[in-house]
């Protein structure tokens, strides 16, 4: 299997680290993204959910996190999170943004 390729999108890093996240916590989120992969939860069409820890509060109390995983490049697109203590899920246009960025994205690497 070859090795994934992690690629944070846009304010991705701030927003981790504004949630309290640290290198650590991120690095356990790209092994659960690892061993998922394509079988985590589909969240709306090209896009995926998974779950993450952050600190000491556990995947249940942690963030969600958006992510486009594409098979063709091996490549991982992390594009959005929430704090699951603050906020219930992404909106429907949020959803409907990140899936056509998944497709700009496909688009460009399939040229």
């Amino acid at each position: 299997m070859k090795e994934l390729t992690f690629v944070p999108v846009g304010n991705f890093l701030r927003d981790w680290k504004n949630v309290g996240g640290s290198t650590n916590d991120l690095h356990r989120l790209y092994a659960d993204i690892e061993r998922l992969g394509i079988q985590a939860k589909p969240l709306f069409g090209n896009l995926r959910v998974v779950r993450g820890r952050i600190g000491k509060r556990g995947k249940r109390g942690g963030v969600r996190v958006a992510y486009f995983y594409f098979i063709e490049g091996v490549t991982v697109f992390l594009f959005a999170l929430y704090d699951r203590r603050k906020t219930k899920g992404f909106t429907k246009e949020e959803l409907v943004e990140l899936n056509g960025i998944c497709e700009e994205i496909r688009r460009e690497y399939l040229k």
